[in-house]
């Protein structure tokens, strides 16, 4: 099992790695199109955080309390 979850993290970097390249050519505007901004070098998608705790509320529980 840990061979395979090893396998699966080192495959995750590589994709990752090379969507990172394949970005790193795409202007500003095409970026914001696609659902992605670049901050200082690194790219992140438009939706954030934010929008995956929206998801994970969606079935009924409630939001999550500050403090």
């Amino acid at each position: 099992m840990l061979f395979i979850s090893l396998l699966n993290a080192v495959k995750n970097y590589f994709e990752k790695a090379r969507i990172r390249k394949q970005f790193r050519y795409l202007d500003n505007h095409t970026l914001k199109d696609i659902g992605f901004y670049r901050d200082n070098g690194n790219i992140f998608p438009l939706a954030g955080k934010q929008a995956s705790l929206e998801q994970e509320n969606k079935d009924g529980d409630p939001p999550p309390t500050k403090g």
